[in-house]
């Protein structure tokens, strides 16, 4: 079997895969190099920083208002588009507010609370497609990080060799795609009854897996905050390049890919619980191996070669298991929980703390970075064996 989910004509595939590129694509253009152009519009660093924070504060409130939202609406997918368009118009908005900061501050977070906070929903988009094959979500999941990478160098290139100006004409141009992609595809099939009234009935907030699952999967992000914030920081002190620090990301992106790839392979084989155990303790090596590197290329290239395990079987572990605790009704809210209170709220205090430790070493905050890690790993340990209805088999 190919590594790529295989594309027949009326198959849902291709239009999921798309969005999940582009979406990704937008993502690989507006975060390393949006900075950039606010920079050339003579904005302090103290001005950027403080639009960064309050798109963090967005992503993690976005989701659960769409979660809310969405599963209140007759169609998911309807949301999804208009949603997607208002992004579009919103950021539209950007163009007549560059000489005057909190009006393009307005705008970009009414952007990002569109276009970001609506992801979570197209996760169940994609689960509902894929039905009782859920093990194909990382080949969908992969075209994410190709839109990324893809992203990253050919904007990288249009920048160095012509202008920064440019940029919010190609990250407008991108979310009209990411629109029209929204357009074509379709909402979950229609199950038949006996299939509907499967599932868990109890209450999201009176399932004892939520609060186990939101506090794994927000100390797992949380982790990632030093290196996310602060390593190409970390390279540039030690004198890396550059060019090698871009192939040293290209490195963890082609990671992910890799992994998203062989997670029909390993879900086959293993259990979700074994492999979210195994890629804890790979996480946690990761962050030692980081607070302890001498700044080898060589060494850092392989603990980059970890990245796939941190995030992408990671990731699609708790997609997973995000969808299991709800009942249908609640199906968008525990994926919008997985995506505010995980990975927004995760990210950006692993972040703010990463910055607090940063200050006395980059092996201290890396070190906290283990801890975390390490601590997720005792809780599905000792307390994800047999809580709430949990199935870690896939087939």
């Amino acid at each position: 079997m190919s590594i790529l989910t295989k594309v027949t004509p009326g198959s849902p595939y291709w239009r999921l895969s798309a969005f999940y590129f582009f979406n990704c694509a937008v993502l690989g253009t507006m975060l390393p190099y949006w900075m950039l152009f606010m920079q050339s519009l003579d904005y302090s660093a103290w001005q950027i920083g403080q639009l960064t924070s309050l798109q963090m504060v967005t992503a993690i409130v976005a989701p659960y208002v769409w979660g809310e939202i969405c599963d209140r609406a007759s169609s998911r997918i309807r949301v999804i588009q208009l949603g997607n368009l208002f992004a579009v118009v919103s950021f539209a908005g950007a163009f007549f507010c560059f000489n005057s900061y909190w009006a393009l501050v307005a705008v970009l977070c009414m952007s990002a609370f569109c276009w970001q906070g609506l992801n979570a929903q197209f996760e169940l988009i994609t689960l509902s497609h894929l039905a009782n094959k859920p093990e194909r979500y990382g080949r969908i999941r992969l075209w994410g990080s190709g839109g990324f990478l893809t992203a990253v160098w050919a904007v990288g290139q249009i920048v160095e060799q012509y202008s920064v100006d440019y940029l919010p004409y190609i990250v407008l141009g991108l979310l009209c795609v990411l629109w029209l992609v929204t357009l074509v595809n379709q909402g979950p099939p229609t199950l038949p009854v006996s299939s509907r009234l499967q599932g868990n009935t109890e209450s999201l907030w009176k399932q004892s897996a939520l609060w186990g699952l939101l506090f794994i999967f927000f100390l797992v992000n949380f982790s990632h905050g030093s290196y996310y914030g602060f390593y190409s920081l970390l390279l540039k002190e030690q004198g890396i390049s550059a060019a090698v620090t871009g192939n040293l990301w290209t490195v963890g992106v082609a990671s992910e890919i890799a992994v998203f790839a062989l997670m029909p392979w390993l879900m086959r084989h293993f259990s979700l619980r074994t492999l979210l155990l195994l890629s804890l303790a790979l996480t946690t090596v990761r962050w030692l191996g980081m607070a302890s590197q001498s700044g080898s290329v060589v060494e850092l290239t392989l603990l980059q070669l970890l990245h796939g395990i941190s995030f992408s079987a990671v990731h699609t572990i708790a997609v997973l298991l995000f969808k299991q605790v709800a009942s249908t009704r609640d199906q968008g809210k525990a994926q919008a929980l997985y995506s505010a209170v995980c990975i927004g709220a995760g990210q950006a205090s692993g972040v703010a703390l990463g910055g607090y430790l940063w200050a006395y070493s980059s092996s201290v905050a890396f070190y906290f970075s283990a801890l975390a890690a390490l601590a997720s790993l005792v809780v599905v340990f000792i307390l994800m064996r047999r809580v709430g209805n949990i199935q870690y088999r896939t087939t």
